[in-house]
Order: structure tokens, then sequence, then C-alpha cells
């Protein structure tokens, strides 16, 4: 749905909505990460709108956030892999001028909480 629809408000919802399921999920299925939902949510952040960026990168820490957790079972899912792509975009969210300061906030903690 994030890719069809281009309503900002209806995006920053959807960002809002996918954070809150994964911030309060128990356990998720690897399918969540098999739809490359991070891949979407890293396209999200070129919206023009600060307001569903913030969501975006919000939503993105939540998952990056899991993954994280999953890659210190003994048993580690590939699925869960934290790809390259993602890093790159988080930390160019962290341009100084070039993005909105609670979206820089929402970037660094997202990778300090990946870090942890």
């Amino acid at each position: 749905m994030l890719k069809q629809i281009k309503s900002p408000g209806v995006r920053q919802r959807l960002c809002s909505v996918i954070g809150l399921l994964v911030r309060h999920s128990t356990v998720i299925d690897a399918d969540l990460a098999e739809s490359e939902i991070s891949k979407v949510l890293v396209e999200t952040l070129e919206e023009r709108s600060e307001k569903v960026r913030r969501r975006a990168i919000a939503a993105l820490g939540e998952y990056m956030f899991y993954a994280a957790t999953q890659m210190d079972d003994e048993q580690v899912d590939p699925v869960w892999q934290i790809s390259d792509f993602c890093v790159q975009a988080i930390i160019r969210c962290l341009r100084v001028g070039d993005e909105d300061d609670i979206v820089r906030f929402y970037a660094c903690k997202t990778l300090e909480n990946m870090c942890a």
C-alpha cells in the first residue's frame, strides 16, 4: 500500500501503523523481511513531506531494531540480515542542513539501538 498511495496524509498514517505494529509485536514472521519492507521504507524517505519522512524513519528504526535483535540468536535466519542499503539511507539522514532535525534524531537513535 505504501508504494501505491500518493497522498502524504495516508502515507504518514501507514508509516505510523507499520512502526507501531513492529514495535509492539512479540514475534514477526520472516515473511515481513522477505516482503522488502525496509526497501519500501527507505524509498519513502525520499518523500517531500517532512512529516512522512519522520514517520518513515521511525518505522524503519523499529524494523531495524527488531532485525538487529534477531541477529543475536544462535540460529540466525539470513532474511534478517541488515542491508548496507538501509544503513546508508539512515546515515544519509544524519547530514546537517540536508534533513529535518527530527528525522536526524530518529536516524541517530536507530543507529544507537541497532548497535546496542
